[in-house]
């Protein structure tokens, strides 16, 4: 059975315990992405193969504060899961497990990703980047545009689809506009001087 690949969307539905009738994980570039029926979104930090077999994936995912998750998904598409919370509270179920390729909700789906990224240094040292309250910092420069999440890049995600107004900032370097962010996509923005 081949590991789960980036752009993966897996959804488990339990049969047996769980707090939820299903969630969904997107394996992306910017890590897992996870959201349930109870309208819960959150982010892993980590997505780690323990085994990868003709039988028999085993997956963990670890969170802030010490959370963790243990999936073993099985060829035949059953599954058994633990989760350990932060706070202590450790949960198994098990059901069955697919792909999936609508998302996770309504509203993940419907939010962009933004990168903003520049093609040679400028001399001016780390930039940095003011979009929607948030700030992000460009460190590194790349010969052609990186997808949203590289490192060293600005990197903006899961905004509503709408026009923002960006400003940036390094030493004497100053950048302003404006850009658009659209559903479903990520915007790779250059700076320019």
């Amino acid at each position: 059975m081949p590991g789960i690949q980036v752009g993966s969307k897996i959804e488990f539905t339990p049969t047996q315990g769980g707090s939820v009738d299903w969630f969904i994980y997107e394996y992306n570039s910017n890590g897992v992405e996870a959201c349930n029926s109870d309208g819960a979104n959150f982010t892993a930090l980590t997505w780690e193969y323990d085994r990868i077999d003709d039988d028999e994936i085993v997956v963990t995912t670890t969170f802030a504060g010490n959370a963790w998750e243990d999936f073993h998904l099985y060829g035949n598409g059953d599954y058994d899961y633990t989760g350990h919370t932060a706070s202590g509270f450790t949960e198994s179920h098990s059901g069955y497990w697919a792909t999936n390729t609508s998302g996770c909700s309504s509203s993940s789906s419907s939010v962009g990703d933004v990168i903003f990224y520049v093609l040679s240094d400028f001399n001016c040292g780390t930039i940095t980047v003011n979009l929607n309250g948030s700030s992000s910092t460009i460190s590194s420069f790349y010969e052609s545009a990186p997808d949203c999440g590289a490192a060293g890049c600005a990197n903006f995600s899961n905004l509503p689809p709408a026009v923002y107004s960006f400003t940036a900032t390094a030493g004497e370097c100053t950048w302003n506009g404006s850009i658009t962010v659209t559903a479903n996509s990520c915007l790779q923005q250059p700076l320019a001087l």
